[in-house]
């Protein structure tokens, strides 16, 4: 059979309502091997059912494996749920546990709860995209810069002079004088927010942490004149 016209469908429609930075993200090499295997797997297994070709192409592609090398042997997360499929049809694999380790005692100690299918996740720092695409919305208004310093917006900021929404981007390592969570009220916990000052480093690792996007939020508002997540919709609408 001849395939080079669905093929060739099968490229360019990856194209389709995709802006720039995501065309052509797969070669047409890519789809041409994808649909030979497909061919091939049906010849080699005319009578298999739908869900025997799946699990026959789940295991062909090792991603259970891969998944198992990237928490169990690299290490790279403790545990993961991953789900691939349609609507109609979805196949999850677990891996690892919910956890790497927990504070008992001022020690840390390994996590042996499992990870398994109905874990709930907090959705945390996957937060910090849209607090990232809203400061560059900003950018792309005029209406900030990103080596303005953050005290030029938000005074209140009195420790952090010096310190501009570029560093806050590449999360300048902050933190504050007690910690936030353990506020009684949203007053005292906003109070302690602006305590935020510079830290350095004490051991060669990432500086990583949630104060810059934090402090990045009051920065949207104040130029923005709107609360976060109203002009986050906004964002998202110009975008979409």
């Amino acid at each position: 059979m001849n395939y080079t016209n669905y093929i060739d469908n099968l490229y360019n429609n990856q194209n389709i309502d995709a802006d720039n930075s995501q065309k052509n993200l797969v070669s047409r090499t890519y789809y041409e091997n994808l649909v030979f295997y497909i061919d091939n797997l049906l010849k080699k297994n005319p009578d298999a059912s739908l869900n025997e070709l799946r699990n026959i192409i789940i295991k062909d592609s090792k991603v259970i494996e891969k998944i198992r090398d990237f928490c169990l042997i690299k290490k790279s997360a403790p545990g993961m749920v991953i789900t691939i499929g349609t609507k109609n049809y979805q196949h999850e694999f677990v891996v690892g546990n919910q956890e790497e380790v927990i504070v008992y005692n001022d020690t840390l100690i390994p996590h042996t709860n499992l990870m398994n299918y109905d874990t709930i996740f907090d959705l945390a720092s996957t937060t910090k995209l849209f607090t990232g695409v809203t400061v560059f919305k900003l950018v792309e208004m005029g209406l900030i810069n990103l080596s303005d310093d953050v005290v030029k917006y938000v005074p209140q900021f009195t420790n952090l002079s010096g310190i501009t929404i570029f560093d806050l981007l590449n999360f300048k390592l902050l933190g504050t004088d007690k910690r936030v969570d353990e506020a009684k009220s949203r007053e005292e916990a906003e109070s302690i927010l602006f305590t935020t000052h510079p830290l350095e480093l004490k051991y060669k690792a990432s500086s990583y942490n949630d104060f810059s996007s934090m402090v990045l939020k009051y920065v949207i508002e104040k130029v923005s004149g709107m609360d976060y997540y109203s002009f986050l919709k906004g964002c998202v609408k110009h975008y979409d």
